[in-house]
């Protein structure tokens, strides 16, 4: 997840912000990141950061000062910062536990309670490694809450675009969130278990149970004013629930002297989806899929 935002002093505009808001011209983002990160005892590690997504039409070299606290710019058209903090213990040999904190916006009680709709988001899991024959066995347990609006902002959002090609046309646009890739509304739980014999194979099998409610990246903005969703999960009592399953594996296979390396893989997801409505309690919109992937890698 990793991330904090702007608390409401966002909403006392500095007097440029009504005309930033109207510029036609091309902008640029840059998301910058500070992290503190310590180990007080050998078994227990501590970290903080505070991340800002800058977007702006020039470059005020002001702003990649690595000392500056991004929350005290209150700027609200051109910074959005984020914020987390984390915890890690290894309490027996092999065992970890951790969990995680990110705010995204909060509300002072001095302030609007409708003037940004508050978000966070928290984690907690453990992980669990150990020798076992010839190789090493490792398993992991986590578990995601994230509110509605966590990343979106009606200013500047923690959103990201990648450009691909396609056979049908020049370029095509892929979004997704610069953080926790399910984005706010969420809660999600994972076990992930995996085999690996070094330089040899090894083998993985990983599920997920995903629930997400009506807001997504691409529905936040109403009216040219962000939604009002507040804390509130599954607002309207709407679920979109998935499961998936995956198991997927490689292994290093001998090579000639021309060749570094030479690797072949292959993996299978069985997936699976509904919607649920709480209000009607009426499941809808059943839908699975099975994928398979096989390739090779050869290194030179």
């Amino acid at each position: 997840m990793s991330r904090k935002s702007k608390a409401s002093d966002d909403d006392e505009d500095d007097e440029d912000d009504e005309d930033d808001d109207n510029y036609d011209d091309e902008y640029f983002r840059v998301l910058m990141a500070h992290r503190l990160e310590f180990r007080p005892w050998d078994k227990i590690t501590f970290a903080v950061s505070e991340d800002v997504m800058y977007k702006d039409t020039s470059f005020d070299p002001q702003v990649f000062n690595p000392s500056f606290i991004y929350h005290n710019l209150n700027s609200r058209s051109k910074f959005n910062a984020i914020a987390h903090v984390e915890l890690s213990y290894t309490f027996l040999p092999g065992w970890n536990i951790y969990g995680q904190f990110v705010l995204d916006q909060a509300v002072a009680p001095n302030e609007d309670a409708d003037a940004e709709s508050t978000a966070w988001g928290a984690l907690v899991g453990f992980d669990y490694a150990r020798i076992l024959g010839s190789g090493v066995l490792t398993t992991s347990l986590e578990g995601a809450m994230t509110l509605p609006c966590l990343y979106l902002r009606d200013k500047v959002d923690f959103l990201m675009a990648t450009r691909y090609a396609s056979l049908h046309y020049w370029q095509l646009q892929k979004f997704d969130y610069i953080g926790f890739p399910y984005g706010g509304d969420a809660v999600v739980v994972k076990w992930d278990n995996t085999y690996r014999v070094p330089e040899k194979w090894e083998t993985e099998f990983a599920t997920t149970l995903a629930l997400h409610g009506p807001v997504s990246m691409y529905r936040y903005d109403n009216d040219d004013e962000i939604v009002k969703y507040g804390t509130q999960l599954f607002k309207g009592g709407s679920i979109d629930a998935s499961l998936t399953a995956t198991l997927n594996g490689s292994i290093q296979l001998p090579v000639p002297k021309w060749m570094t390396s030479w690797k072949c893989y292959g993996e299978t997801s069985y997936i699976q989806r509904v919607h649920y409505d709480a209000d009607s309690d009426v499941f809808s919109d059943w839908e699975d899929d099975l994928q398979l992937t096989v390739g090779t890698t050869i290194s030179l």
